[in-house]
């Protein structure tokens, strides 16, 4: 329910948020809804789509470059992760070993369930679905529906079979 010295303003709180990550250096399509709670880090590497909407709590890693397509849904608690820690060297500490970062692309018409993870380096198809706390250690067809852990196929959303 609406707090009532909110009726009417969500339309207005919705700008805000727009101009607010627009302000941060983040290119967004017309119509991109950020909800509550939203972390950007390197917003100046983040490219939305129109029409895409960024649920409560989601954290986007946009260091390694991020671009999220048309009409997509981040549902509540994910996290893209475009940065990781280089850990190669046993000789030195992780933390003292830098980063490396690979860009993250989702496609449009994508839809990410709650509290998935999507590790560097991945691509989303168009039209895919990512299940509820999935994983996504590697690259998802356009029309996939996936989820676990790691995310594997499952089917098809036009029930053709591609190999």
């Amino acid at each position: 329910m609406t707090p009532f010295w909110l009726n009417g303003r969500q339309p207005f709180l919705r700008y805000l948020r727009q101009r607010y990550w627009a302000a941060m250096g983040v290119e967004a399509g017309s119509d991109v809804r950020f909800s509550d709670h939203v972390k950007v880090v390197g917003p100046a590497n983040l490219r939305i789509g129109r029409g895409t909407k960024i649920v409560n709590r989601v954290i986007l890693d946009a260091r390694g470059g991020l671009t999220i397509g048309e009409v997509t849904q981040i549902g509540f608690e994910s996290v893209v992760l475009t940065s990781t820690h280089r850990f190669e060297d046993l000789d030195r500490p992780i933390l003292e070993q830098g980063m490396e970062s690979e860009a993250v692309q989702i496609g449009s018409d994508v839809w990410i369930g709650a509290r998935v993870i999507i590790l560097p380096g991945v691509t989303i198809g168009d039209h895919a679905i990512v299940g509820v706390g999935s994983i996504v250690t590697r690259d998802i067809p356009e029309r996939a529906i996936v989820a676990g852990n790691p995310a594997d196929l499952i089917r098809y959303r036009d029930g053709v079979e591609r190999q």
